[in-house]
């Protein structure tokens, strides 16, 4: 079982999700169907959640939170995880078991101020991207291809434009190197960039599989 200890995760609700267990999932998250989270903070996590989707290719619900029930298989599979920083949903998504849901209202604070701050948010915002996948280091690749085509081009332009209706002395070949410079920069951190995304996959050490059931085999004599 997995909640927050300052009970705006009913402990009430235990019951039903282990009866979700019981019909045959594997684990079973609760759904915020409601959150007693300032308007700024939904805000931004919508914002952060869709964000993620797009990062990953598929849609991030931010309505889950940490308050689940696993069974042992499950939590076997997450302890094969040996990075430093793991992000606990993103995870449980990963390893791909059978996934029960149930809804409940999210409960307001009993007690007490949150220790998550706005920076401790944003840095676990961040963590959570960066733990997802190198999808984020591409799109910098990406950024950096589009400002070396976009270099290249406006040079064509500055040369074409010194040439026939002229330009102050020394400043098109000013402008024109210093774009294609920056150009192939970018370009060759692009390429450096994909290379550390790999070392950054390979760093992880991540299971390539989790087996579910293990069959024996019988043999027929």
């Amino acid at each position: 079982m997995v909640m927050d200890c300052d009970l705006q995760d009913p402990p009430t609700l235990i019951p039903a999700l282990y009866g979700k267990l019981q019909e045959g999932y594997d684990m079973t998250l609760a759904k915020r169907i409601e959150r007693s989270h300032s308007p700024f903070r939904l805000i931004a996590a919508r914002a952060y959640f869709k964000l993620m989707s797009k990062l990953t290719d598929e849609k991030v619900d931010g309505s889950y939170g940490s308050f689940s029930m696993l069974s042992r298989k499950v939590i076997d599979g997450f302890l094969k995880f040996e990075e430093k920083e793991r992000h606990y949903l993103f995870i449980l998504r990963w390893l791909g078991f059978r996934i029960g849901s149930v809804d409940y209202v999210h409960q307001a604070r009993h007690a007490g101020r949150s220790s998550y701050t706005l920076i401790r948010l944003l840095r676990h915002a961040v963590d959570g991207m960066l733990f997802q996948a190198s999808v984020l280091l591409r799109w910098i690749v990406g950024l950096g291809f589009l400002f070396a085509l976009s270099g290249m081009a406006t040079a064509v332009y500055l040369a074409w434009r010194g040439i026939f209706h002229g330009a102050l002395p020394g400043w098109t070949s000013l402008a024109v190197l210093i774009l294609v410079s920056t150009g192939a920069i970018l370009v060759s951190l692009g390429i450096i960039g994909l290379y550390v995304g790999k070392v950054f996959d390979q760093a992880k050490q991540r299971p390539l599989y989790v087996v579910d059931v293990v069959k024996e085999a019988r043999k027929s004599w």
